[in-house]
């Protein structure tokens, strides 16, 4: 692949990220929660697949590009073990739909996030409230 055709794909996996994060937020706000789920990950999803581009690594499998995440990006201190943790729990989809089922209406803002129905303030590295990782997947997503 020559360079252009690598900026090509950077772009690419960086707007599929920014376009899916958008869809996750619609589907939040609609109160469709499991959908808002599997696409706050796939969000963070492509933007992995984006970042892996930069070092010209690629994998066909979900936790292969995970893998590969945490020890070129994580390991190496570029980017945080709390950003690493929301990108598991993400990418269990079993765990987070049945979290997402038990949220009310919760932000995916930290700010604006209610509480859960038992009267618990939502986890922190729940897709659905990923204010500091959102905060911080955008800066991934947007370069």
């Amino acid at each position: 692949m020559n360079a252009e055709q690598l900026r090509d794909l950077i772009r690419y996996r960086m707007e599929q990220a920014s376009e899916t994060l958008a869809e996750a937020v619609l589907l939040r706000d609609a109160a469709a929660f499991r959908g808002a789920v599997n696409r706050a990950y796939y969000a963070m999803f492509y933007a992995v697949l984006g970042l892996l581009a930069t070092r010209q690594l690629g994998t066909s499998k979900h936790s292969g590009a995970i893998a590969l995440f945490d020890r070129e990006f994580v390991k190496t201190g570029i980017f945080s073990p709390e950003l690493s943790r929301a990108l598991h729990l993400a990418s269990q989809p079993g765990r987070c739909t049945i979290t997402a089922r038990s949220f009310a209406p919760i932000s995916i803002s930290r700010t604006k996030a209610s509480r859960m129905p038992n009267g618990s303030s939502p986890s922190s590295d729940h897709p659905l409230t990923l204010s500091a990782n959102r905060k911080r997947w955008l800066r991934i997503v947007n370069g």
